[in-house]
């Protein structure tokens, strides 16, 4: 029978009443090397000062009628402001909503039990939330915890997005936990949602992040050559047989040796055609890969 990875992306990459399919290998990956990124516009690069955002009464996104609020805040370091990358995953959330909903229901189908009718999702490397909450616009009522994650410094920066987003999500300060309305996408189940810190390799006091996830995702993770270890690490310690991770990466900084350390640590990877991205970002070095394992490890159940 067919891998759940492949059956995943047929799905994904559906559009226009028919599949397409990229098969990307490490020869079509270095291929991308040959072209650059363009510079950035000004709306994705920069996109305006806090202080500016915080007087606005203006959405800066919509998700499935949902008005999603945020502000950039560079001192807090280099994830305090919305990368192109992370601008491009957000919009491929917003335009094939649909899509991506009919998948991680799939994903629901696939790994439900007894216990569980829903998933678990995990960001790393957040840096300021905001995918988290785009994630929450528009499948909140299918996951059933959801865990943003950044080194200590950024989490400040995240819990504030959460707020900004109250209608979205009611969050508890003093625990870290929010909680998301039970009106959410018109039904009454509730997602737990913790913001936490999250050192890629690291295992040993990650309270929080715990067991496997359903679906990992992250934007801008492997800039440089030295978080590919760390993050890989992660990937394998939070992935079970059938977890679905989704990407973005700019191959302006992320070099070819990353998907080849994916590859040797057991996992395979398709990039999305670039027609399901905005138009400013196709024909770019920008890109989303769908990741998952190619086999199981040996003591490792496809649900730990």
């Amino acid at each position: 029978s067919p891998c759940y990875c492949c059956t995943f992306l047929q799905a994904l990459l559906l559009h226009a009443g028919g599949f397409r399919t990229c098969g990307w290998g490490v020869e079509s990956v270095e291929s991308i090397y040959r072209s650059r990124q363009r510079p950035a516009t000004d709306r994705y690069s920069c996109l305006t000062t806090a202080g500016e955002m915080e007087t606005s009464n203006e959405a800066f996104a919509t998700i499935g009628g949902k008005d999603i609020f945020f502000s950039e805040d560079w001192d807090t370091g280099i994830g305090g402001g919305l990368w192109s990358t992370g601008a491009a995953q957000a919009k491929y959330f917003e335009n094939h909503r649909t899509t991506v909903r009919r998948n991680l229901k799939d994903l629901v189908q696939t790994n439900k039990d007894d216990d569980h009718n829903s998933i678990r999702a995990i960001e790393l490397g957040s840096g300021n939330g905001y995918l988290s909450v785009c994630l929450v616009a528009m499948a909140g009522d299918l996951i059933s915890e959801l865990v943003t994650t950044d080194l200590a410094d950024h989490l400040p920066l995240i819990n504030k997005t959460l707020e900004q987003n109250k209608h979205l999500v009611d969050i508890s300060s003093a625990e870290c936990k929010a909680t998301l309305n039970p009106d959410t996408q018109g039904e009454s189940s509730q997602t737990k949602a913790f913001v936490t810190e999250h050192k890629w390799g690291v295992a040993e006091g990650d309270d929080r992040v715990v067991g496997t996830f359903d679906f990992i995702f992250g934007s801008d993770l492997a800039y440089r050559d030295s978080l590919h270890a760390p993050l890989i690490s992660s990937l394998d310690r939070l992935s079970h047989e059938n977890t679905v991770s989704l990407i973005g990466v700019t191959m302006a900084d992320t070099k070819p040796s990353f998907f080849q350390s994916l590859k040797k640590a057991g996992f395979r990877y398709e990039r999305l055609s670039d027609y399901m991205l905005e138009p400013e970002f196709r024909g770019t070095t920008f890109g989303l890969f769908v990741i998952q394992r190619s086999t199981l490890k040996p003591g490792r159940s496809s649900k730990q």
